[in-house]
C-alpha cells in the first residue's frame, strides 16, 4: 500500500500491479491535463469557495515551510499534493475532482522519483506567491502563476529525467 500511496505502482483489480515509469511524453501529457483541470478548478474555487480555499492554502504553505526547513522530503511532497488537491476540491465540481483522481497518483510518483530537496524550496516559494494572488482575489494573475508553476514543474521533471 505504501508504494501505491507514493504513486510508484498502479493496482488494478483483476488485472494486476504495474510499476509506474516516467517518460518525457508522460510528463508533458500529465502537465497538460494538470493545466487544463487545475486552472479551471482554481477559477471555480476562487468564485465559489474563496475564503475556504485561502484558509486551506495558507495552512498548507505554513506546513510546507516547516517541512522544507526541517528537510522532511516525504512530508513536503505530501503537502504539495494536498495543496493542489485543495484547489481541485474547492472547485465545487465533482467531475473535476473525479477526473483529477484518475491521474493524481502519477503526479505524486513523478514528485517521488524525480524531484530533489532543492526543488522543494523553489516550489515552496512558487506556492507562496500563488497564495498571495489568490488571497487578493486576482483570478487572472493567480491562474498565470499556476500555469507558470506547473510549467516550471514540467521543465524540472523533464530535466531530472534526462539526467538519470
Amino acid at each position: 500500500m505504501e508504494l501505491r500511496r507514493e504513486g510508484l505502482v498502479e493496482i488494478h483489480a483483476h488485472r494486476g500491479t504495474f510499476v509506474f515509469s516516467a517518460s518525457e511524453a508522460i510528463i508533458n501529457n500529465l502537465m497538460e491535463i494538470r493545466m487544463l483541470l487545475e486552472t479551471n478548478a482554481l477559477r471555480f474555487s476562487m468564485e465559489r469557495n474563496w475564503g475556504k480555499l485561502v484558509d486551506s492554502l495558507e495552512a498548507l504553505t505554513a506546513q510546507m515551510e516547516n517541512a522544507v526547513s526541517e528537510g522532511h522530503l516525504t512530508r513536503y511532497r505530501e503537502l504539495d499534493a494536498a495543496f493542489h488537491r485543495a484547489i481541485i476540491d474547492n472547485s465545487g465540481n465533482i467531475f473535476v475532482q473525479e477526473a483529477f483522481s484518475t491521474f493524481e497518483f502519477r503526479i505524486q510518483a513523478l514528485r517521488t522519483q524525480l524531484l530533489s530537496d532543492k526543488k522543494n524550496r523553489e516550489t515552496y516559494q512558487e506556492h507562496v506567491l500563488l497564495v498571495e494572488q489568490i488571497a487578493t482575489r486576482n483570478i487572472e494573475l493567480a491562474i498565470e502563476k499556476l500555469i507558470q508553476h506547473i510549467d516550471d514543474s514540467r521543465k524540472s521533471l523533464c530535466d531530472s529525467l534526462a539526467s538519470q
